[in-house]
């Protein structure tokens, strides 16, 4: 397991009809459970935050904590990132109920923040 960061997909990817559908990991950028998207356009961007108490002031013990450093998304910024991000997920990422084994792993390339290359990594059946 370990620290990662998620990665939403608007860009098409081999084998899915819909990668919006699929929350994606990569470890490949700063693993700081962030939000990362690559758009449409094969742009790649982070979603920025403020962070703010939100906490329940008339909690008691460690519930007091819960919320203290909330993140407030304020918008999208471009990554001047270059170099090969790797991200996979399956079909039911984020949800801890299901099993799947419809694994997705993609090497997406990028130059400046732009997508130059994506090709699948492999793909993962069990009958």
């Amino acid at each position: 397991m370990g620290i990662y960061d998620y990665v939403h997909c608007e860009y098409p990817l081999p084998g899915l009809d819909d990668p919006t559908k699929i929350e994606f990991q990569t470890k490949s950028l700063d693993t700081l459970f962030d939000n990362y998207r690559i758009t449409a356009e094969g742009k790649l961007e982070i979603e920025e935050y403020d962070v703010e108490d939100r906490s329940d002031p008339n909690a008691e013990g460690f519930a007091r904590f819960i919320g203290c450093c909330a993140r407030v998304p304020t918008g999208w910024k471009p990554v001047d990132f270059s170099g090969i991000l790797n991200f996979y997920g399956d079909v039911y990422s984020g949800n801890l109920m299901l099993i799947s084994f419809e694994w997705f792993e993609f090497d997406a390339e990028f130059k400046n923040g732009t997508l130059t290359n994506l090709s699948r990594v492999e793909e993962i059946r069990y009958e």
